[in-house]
């Protein structure tokens, strides 16, 4: 029985031969074609590098303020006051404030070189100052002191621009999670006075120059630090009428219209001749946020 059985495994030792080394070689190709697909993933995973992207469009949106230009308008020996007993002419400026301003901008940058297009606008006020020292009665009554320039009189009111743009940058750095940039730009600008003074004004032609600094936090966002200087030119268009004014205190439908006027060097009073162009250099302070798509 033992010679048997031993007999039996040697007939079985070609079989075990001619299987083993087909499954031992087997196994290894599928090991193999393991470590091949692994390889092909690493090299294929693409790595982070902190910079400017240049396949990529970029969407930003920035809150500031602009320190809004004094003065705005000006003129000399100009209507101030008017009520039922006289009139006050002197010497005074419209002059603006400090402005809320955002932007949203769109832009590409292809490596140093960049593109972007804005649309803007400010939001603020205005003040009326008067030079007292220029004050100029003329009563109805011929009387001095009839007409006093009180503290509410200077004129308050909103003061709103729009303005968009076309603008080059200049990225300094394109590689690093700090990138400073400079661009320059030329656009347009709308101003919306609410002021008595004025009947409308006219667009003017903007240019800008500027830097900043982008933070780079991964390959979407940025966050985006900038100032500029907005320099333009504008003709504010005066207003023929100072203000409508009621004829009989009691009764609202009775109304007059008083015109603007000035004085000329003989305490004259003639119509206003209108606002000189005023140029203008307006900084602005921003921070935002740059999403890249």
């Amino acid at each position: 029985m033992r010679r048997t059985a031993f007999a039996k495994g040697w007939l079985l030792l070609p079989f075990l031969l001619l299987v083993l080394p087909g499954s031992v070689r087997a196994q290894g190709i599928d090991e193999l074609e393991d470590l091949e697909s692994l390889d092909e993933e690493v090299v294929t995973e693409k790595v982070f590098q902190a910079g400017i992207d240049v396949d990529k469009w970029e969407l930003t949106v920035q809150i500031g303020f602009m320190q809004v230009p004094k003065p705005i308008f000006r003129a000399e020996q100009i209507l101030v006051k008017w009520n039922s007993k006289g009139k006050l002419f002197a010497d005074m400026q419209i002059d603006g404030n400090s402005s809320f301003s955002p932007q949203v901008r769109i832009g590409r940058n292809w490596g140093h070189l960049g593109w972007q297009a804005t649309l803007g606008m400010t939001m603020g006020d205005f003040r009326q100052n008067i030079d007292a020292a220029s004050v100029v009665e003329h009563s109805f009554s011929g009387k001095p002191g009839e007409v006093v320039l009180e503290e509410n009189d200077p004129e308050i009111g909103s003061l709103v621009t729009w303005y968009h743009e076309q603008a080059l940058v200049y990225n300094i750095l394109v590689r690093g999670h700090l990138i400073p940039y400079v661009l320059g730009g030329i656009g347009a600008q709308y101003w919306v006075i609410d002021s008595a003074y004025l009947k409308s004004s006219d667009p003017a032609l903007t240019f800008s120059f500027g830097g900043g600094l982008r933070v780079v936090a991964d390959d979407l966002f940025s966050v985006v630090f900038e100032v500029r200087d907005y320099m333009s030119k504008v003709q504010h268009n005066s207003s023929s009428t100072f203000l409508t004014d009621q004829v009989d205190p009691d009764d609202d439908t009775r109304l007059i219209d008083i015109p603007l006027t000035q004085l000329d060097s003989e305490d004259t009073e003639i119509p206003f001749g209108g606002f000189a162009e005023e140029s203008y250099h307006a900084i602005w302070f921003s921070i935002g946020l740059i999403a890249s798509f």
